[in-house]
């Protein structure tokens, strides 16, 4: 079975990105992929020291659970990284889990970038916001997370602002089925 690993950014569990993640786990399920989500806020995890002992081991030094999470990002088909956005950005917890995935790569000394992301070959990116243009301010969260996930050499890579602040409503907004249509077509791929 395939594995699809959903990291949530959010620290409402019942918010926004967690209607939306639970659409996209109802999806994955519907193209025999097992998904998992890992909560960012409930992480107690610290900030990369950038002390590159991770560059030779791919393991991060600081005993806090990250190493355990990369593993299972290395054995996930998919990612999907959501954060709804807290002033201006995604939130703290999601990008200091961002960071931290810095183990998975490697910079070699002619510029060439070394993955170590494992079996991830696609990944999309979810941004909920209530602002009702928030499609058009935030798209830079957005264009973030797919240069990340590029340097891992994760090619198959989308994502979508969702303007909607009420989580009875977001999937509802025609951003959000735009979204779940683009994350469709990524699961029916091989």
């Amino acid at each position: 079975m395939k594995k699809l690993l959903i990291i949530n950014g959010s620290p409402r569990k019942k918010g926004c990105d967690a209607r939306v993640c639970d659409e996209i786990s109802a999806l994955a399920s519907k193209y025999g992929y097992e998904s998992e989500t890992v909560w960012a806020y409930d992480l107690q995890i610290g900030g990369c020291r950038a002390c590159m002992a991770c560059k030779s081991t791919q393991k991060c030094v600081q005993k806090d659970g990250m190493n355990e999470i990369l593993d299972r990002i290395r054995t996930s088909d998919m990612l999907i990284f959501a954060t709804p956005v807290y002033f201006n950005g995604e939130t703290g917890p999601m990008k200091t889990f961002l960071d931290r995935m810095y183990p998975l790569m490697r910079m070699n000394p002619d510029r060439t970038v070394e993955s170590f992301i494992g079996n991830v070959k696609k990944a999309a990116i979810v941004v909920c916001c209530g602002a009702p243009d928030g499609n058009m301010k935030y798209a830079s969260i957005v264009t973030k997370f797919i240069n990340v996930l590029k340097m891992f050499n994760v090619t198959d890579v989308s994502g979508a602002v969702i303007p909607s602040g009420n989580p009875d409503t977001v999937l509802d907004s025609s951003f959000c089925k735009g979204c779940l249509s683009q994350i469709e077509f990524q699961l029916q791929m091989e």
